[in-house]
């Protein structure tokens, strides 16, 4: 598929209510905004403007300045062992991202993804190897969703019904962009969804996570790693600019406004490095008081990627370990090993074409 290359301003990067002014701005009704976003929601996967209840004049004038399509191109694999789904997205400028799918009984779930690559540098995730190349913008966000959302539908499939911030990128180092594509995603102007539908993963950036722990109601999943902060510091470099231990105490701070919401602690098992019952009694430490679970993710192997996968026995002593201690622990199930779609291993640089990862695994 290839849609129309530019890079004017696109309507959702803007909030709903900012949109509405643009319109108002320009002498025209608030209402078209909304007109517009049911347009670009039912024709998400056209390449060309499409807006039946508006004169070709009115069309012309308002792409003039906003753009319709925010990508040019789109490449497409499914997992054959899980149905998991990946595109990769070539964007107006043409850089590339990644978006996932994973359909799981009756739900449908998008990892969104808020910037290509990512500046955290953690040393097990792909992503991290690339490096931030740069932001993506409100209406990028969003348009992820109602793309998928329409092929799904068009192939007659049950749209989406889940999000996770947990593609490319840390969606509080693009806080803005992030934050306006929540807006148009719970917002009665948008998709109005419930806030309990989307999930943010972030590995902690102070200010951002406050704001969004006040502002929104949105699940919240923290990617730890390691309770023990010289691990921590070792596979996570944030942990210099936000330490674990200031963390904590954050979400302490913050653990009224977290009632009535999911907070989740995403640990990346990595054989020999975090995966011992001292980091399993430490992490046991940390999360106690914080009415929080846990989601241990055994390491998924990528190319180029120095770690190895724990045993499956490793593993789960781990989660019995936090379990005894009456902590909800959950091994989370890997999917898109065979298309490199799993966790940590979105890449668009040269990774981007899904390999046979079955003797990467054996090597590992």
């Amino acid at each position: 598929m290839v849609a129309h290359l530019s890079m004017k301003s696109l309507p959702a990067d803007m909030p709903p209510a900012e949109l509405r002014q643009w319109f108002a701005e320009h002498g025209w009704p608030g209402y078209r905004a909304r007109q517009l976003f049911e347009a670009q929601r039912k024709y998400a996967a056209s390449g060309e403007a499409r807006i039946t209840t508006w004169s070709a004049e009115l069309c012309n004038q308002v792409f003039e300045e906003l753009d319709w399509s925010w990508w040019q191109e789109l490449q497409h694999w499914r997992d054959p062992e899980d149905a998991t789904e990946k595109w990769v997205v070539t964007l107006r400028d043409g850089q590339r991202m990644q978006m996932v799918m994973i359909p799981d009984r009756d739900r449908r779930t998008l990892c969104v993804s808020s910037q290509v690559g990512c500046a955290m540098g953690c040393t097990f995730c792909s992503t991290g190897e690339m490096r931030l190349q740069r932001n993506l913008t409100g209406g990028e966000i969003l348009g992820q969703i109602l793309l998928v959302d329409r092929l799904l539908r068009d192939r007659g499939d049950r749209g989406l019904t889940n999000l996770v911030f947990m593609g490319m990128g840390e969606p509080l180092h693009n806080e803005y962009a992030v934050r306006t594509a929540l807006d148009w995603i719970i917002s009665t102007d948008g998709l109005g969804w419930s806030p309990d539908r989307v999930t943010i993963s972030t590995v902690g950036i102070a200010a951002p996570l406050r704001r969004l722990i006040r502002e929104s109601r949105v699940n919240l999943a923290i990617s730890l790693h390691a309770a023990r902060p010289d691990v921590r510091a070792g596979i996570v470099p944030a942990e210099r600019g936000l330490p674990a231990d200031e963390l904590r105490a954050l979400l302490l701070d913050e653990i009224r406004a977290l009632r009535n919401r999911k907070l989740t602690f995403e640990v990346v098992l990595l054989a020999g490095i975090n995966d011992s019952e001292d980091d399993a009694r430490e992490l046991i430490r940390y999360v106690s008081g914080l009415n929080a679970m846990v989601n241990l993710i055994p390491f998924n192997p990528w190319p180029g990627g120095r770690y190895s996968r724990p045993a499956r026995p490793a593993v789960e002593r781990f989660q019995r370990l936090l379990q005894d201690a009456s902590i909800s622990c959950f091994i989370r199930r890997t999917r898109g090993r065979n298309i490199l779609a799993a966790c940590g291993t979105l890449n668009t640089t040269e990774h981007a074409v899904p390999v046979d990862l079955v003797e990467l695994s054996e090597r590992s």
